[in-house]
């Protein structure tokens, strides 16, 4: 149900393509040049067989001019890349001329090597890491799908750690990462004005979620406040952000304004989350206030471990479709 991202993923995937397979017998090793080719309406494989690195070179120019490459048995996958050459003085870095666009994949190394580094699974675990990366806007290119999302949850976790805390900076953060780190949801209201007669409310986070749910409604607060007494109860802090997020529910049940257009998912029930401070091993309370009222209460911490949780799952589900094993959790 995503087919729009399609665009996103590698030029050879989707493509009829025209496959070279060229063995390096003095170094016995192979060289593979993938290539889409619109003109073709099936796969095109070749082969053949290179005595020399002078008809290596031959080869290999007729599909990458300019580029030199050598074949000695090591491993090397390169893809959808643009080739550059220096300018006329022979600088380097200065005034790159752009020479050759390729949008294919490039494999080198011997049998073995490549069979090993090519095996199903880890084929399978990179198709995942593609699609994962494209669908949720993060560059294949700049590690894989898991070390990317891994980076963002270490980056938010040394942020609400952080001591010069700015709760403007958590709020940002969390809206360039909403997909990542906020419950799963189709849309993601950052910081959206409320209006009853003549007053204005600014709701932290407004969630539309799959359809049949009712919209969830975040307050966000300080992370270095404390949610939770020692006995188990909510602090005031708490309470007054719960408080705040009634006042929320009120501008819309009041205002009809407030929930047209691509707000209407607001009629009916509505779902609360108050988000601040941190657990400190009082999660057994949390959950306990938020079974005996309105509004469920999480702090930063949980945020994070529930999302680490989803995407735990997801990956789990997409992993066990493709009867592969999960690399790791997170």
């Amino acid at each position: 149900m995503q087919e729009q991202k399609l665009s996103d993923i590698p030029s050879w995937i989707l493509s009829n393509r025209n496959i070279k397979i060229a063995y390096a017998s003095f170094t016995d090793s192979y060289l593979i040049i993938i290539f889409p080719d619109k003109t073709s309406s099936t796969d095109i494989c070749s082969n053949v067989t290179i005595d020399t690195q002078e008809q290596l070179n031959e080869f290999v120019t007729a599909y990458l001019p300019g580029f030199k490459l050598e074949v000695n048995g090591g491993f090397m996958m390169l893809a959808d890349m643009e080739l550059r050459k220096v300018n006329e003085k022979g600088e380097k870095n200065l005034y790159l001329i752009p020479a050759y666009k390729f949008n294919g994949l490039i494999i080198t190394g011997t049998e073995e090597i490549i069979k090993e580094a090519l095996n199903d699974e880890d084929i399978k675990h990179g198709a995942l890491n593609i699609w994962n990366s494209c669908l949720s806007g993060l560059d294949p290119n700049s590690g894989s799908f898991y070390e990317q999302l891994e980076r963002i949850f270490d980056k938010f976790r040394c942020l609400i750690k952080r001591k010069s805390f700015l709760e403007r900076r958590i709020h940002r953060y969390l809206n360039g990462h909403a997909d990542k780190l906020l419950p799963s949801h189709i849309n993601a209201y950052f910081e959206h004005n409320l209006v009853l007669s003549g007053k204005k409310r600014t709701a932290d986070f407004i969630l539309q979620m799959e359809e049949l749910h009712p919209a969830l409604l975040i307050e966000l607060e300080n992370p270095t406040k404390t949610l939770v007494k020692k006995n188990g109860e909510i602090t005031a802090e708490g309470l007054h952000a719960r408080y705040q997020i009634a006042e929320w529910v009120r501008f819309i049940e009041q205002n009809p304004d407030n929930a047209m257009g691509d707000m209407n998912f607001l009629w009916g029930e509505k779902r609360r989350l108050v988000i601040m401070g941190n657990s400190n091993g009082n999660i057994e309370a949390l959950k306990n206030n938020s079974i005996y009222s309105d509004t469920k209460f999480w702090t930063y911490d949980i945020l994070l471990e529930e999302a680490k949780k989803r995407w735990n799952k997801i990956i789990e589900e997409q992993c066990n479709y493709l009867g592969i094993k999960m690399s790791k959790e997170f």
